[in-house]
């Protein structure tokens, strides 16, 4: 897998690649399929709240 999941410190979620991460990147990515799962679940209730007045 070179593709990976970071939270920034600003909270920021982005892609990664693998292959051209820090050491430091790479130690803090997502890879995991629970974890990305958890992400993804965490995203879509933040997209809800926002819809919802």
């Amino acid at each position: 897998m070179t593709r990976a999941l970071i939270c920034r410190p600003d909270g920021t979620i982005e892609e990664l690649d693998l292959t051209l991460a820090t050491p430091n990147e790479t130690e803090q990515a997502i890879t995991n399929h629970q974890e990305l799962e958890w992400v993804h679940a965490v995203v879509r209730a933040l997209h809800e709240m926002k819809e919802t007045p």
